[in-house]
């Protein structure tokens, strides 16, 4: 099956027949960049272009897991440091993404029920981090004053280290073992 074959296919989503290719624009333009938004990051890549990468993706790895699966993309900017990357996965943390599948779990593409639904769940999680500006981002901004204030006490005081991630983590005490 051909993909523009594919994406025509009506298939039923919340007792609806819609074309596919026209449910995973929904999918993109009213949940995962409005999620991505709330969550205080910009996509860089313009929607038809995120659109396509979605929808090849898809279309190319559905038979394959995660770890065999090939999307074929380029990063809107691998200028992400280490603390960009860390900083992001605690703020889109498992739960956050947990609760938005949960509102699109009615997609068979990428339903939990289905088969492969999971990988693709974990292909698109990966392939939206690529796609954020992550210099124009809210979260950048409030990463990188965090650090600057972290190192305007330490230059006060140098016996007033502060570590930024253990302050985040108080929950368990914020003592490394």
């Amino acid at each position: 099956m051909s993909l523009k074959k594919w994406l025509n296919t009506h298939v039923e989503w919340r007792g609806t027949p819609i074309k596919r290719g026209q449910l995973f624009k929904h999918f993109l333009n009213d949940g995962l960049i409005p999620f991505i938004d709330s969550m205080g990051y910009s996509v860089g890549t313009a929607p038809n272009v995120f659109y396509g990468y979605i929808v090849a993706g898809l279309y190319e790895n559905r038979e394959k897991s995660t770890f065999d699966s090939k999307w074929n993309t380029s990063y809107f900017t691998n200028t992400w440091t280490e603390e960009d990357r860390l900083y992001y996965y605690d703020t889109i943390e498992f739960d956050r993404w947990t609760t938005f599948w949960n509102e699109w779990r009615d997609i068979d593409d990428f339903s939990e029920d289905s088969f492969r639904g999971q990988d693709r769940r974990m292909d698109i999680e990966e392939l939206t981090r690529r796609q954020i500006d992550i210099m124009n981002s809210y979260q950048t901004d409030m990463l990188y004053e965090m650090i600057y204030d972290e190192y305007e006490v330490e230059a006060e005081d140098p016996s007033k280290k502060v570590d930024i991630y253990l302050i985040e983590t108080a929950g368990w005490g914020g003592l490394r073992r």
